[in-house]
């Protein structure tokens, strides 16, 4: 059972969702994005469909399980590449890095609805989002891109409560962000570093690190985990496999972040500009 507040914010939910005459949701796979979409589903059913940005900056495992769940949900599903790897002003990785790819992935998301005849795109931020560094959610309110979960001020923790109430397999999935987060801000973008990523991580996944992330400093692989599973890594047969697998993908030095793992932690020299010092 859902507390009596979460069930507010549900009916909240509902509410937002319900007046809008068809909707395309921005859908990852993620716990948010799918939550969203199960909700406009069941409120407008054919009149709600879901669109996945492939790009580089999504791994490829994600993009799959992606399209297994949208068909588990009975949604139609709508790919889009996207081309922000063919824009200077994105390569460069400024910290303004997510605003120049969200814009160009919504205006591609905008375009696809209003060729499916569907008025209104939504995306699945929720009312936790806004307390992290996100310039990409200027581009989502510019565009007038709604988030139905922020507004009924629903956290993460009630969109993963709602989520299994529901039933989505997905309810505790771990949070994810693009690779191209894991390039420090400065440093170009490249297909070549996102594909170095994702393999690395997937190669960490399967090693069981459901929770990991792999900065990509040059020569160096940072990988962040869960403090609790320190121990597990540092085994000297797991450590070896590591070695091995990351030093084939072309990194030199393989070291492991005191602090473990956590949201946006290349965002400090833009959050604590003296931290570069």
């Amino acid at each position: 059972m859902i507390s009596a507040g979460l069930q507010e914010k549900h009916r909240n939910l509902k509410g937002i969702l319900q007046p809008l005459d068809g909707c395309l949701v921005a859908f990852s796979g993620g716990v948010d994005s799918s939550t969203l979409l199960a909700e406009c589903l069941a409120v407008h059913r054919s009149r709600a469909a879901a669109i996945i940005a492939q790009s580089p900056a999504l791994p490829k495992d994600d993009y799959l399980s992606a399209c297994q769940l949208a068909s588990q949900l009975g949604a139609t599903l709508k790919t889009v590449q996207t081309q922000e790897l063919h824009q200077d002003n994105f390569t460069q990785n400024a910290p303004d890095r997510c605003y120049i790819c969200k814009k160009h992935m919504y205006q591609l998301f905008i375009a696809e609805a209003k060729a499916m005849g569907f008025p209104h795109v939504l995306d699945g931020s929720n009312a936790d989002d806004e307390r992290d560094y996100r310039p990409g959610f200027q581009a989502v309110k510019e565009l007038g891109i709604r988030s139905p979960l922020m507004e009924a001020g629903m956290t993460k923790s009630d969109v993963r409560a709602l989520a299994k109430q529901m039933g989505l397999p997905n309810w505790n999935k771990p949070a994810a962000a693009c690779l191209y987060s894991r390039i420090p801000y400065g440093q170009k973008i490249t297909p070549a570093k996102t594909r170095r990523i994702d393999a690395a991580e997937t190669f960490l996944h399967r090693l069981g690190f459901d929770t990991v992330r792999v900065r990509d400093h040059g020569s160096i692989a940072s990988i962040e985990i869960n403090p609790d599973q320190f121990a597990d890594i540092m085994s000297k047969s797991t450590l070896s496999q590591i070695i091995n697998s990351l030093k084939n993908l072309g990194y030199l030095y393989i070291t492991l972040d005191l602090e473990g793992y956590r949201t946006g932690s290349l965002n400090v020299t833009i959050t604590n500009p003296d931290e570069e010092k």
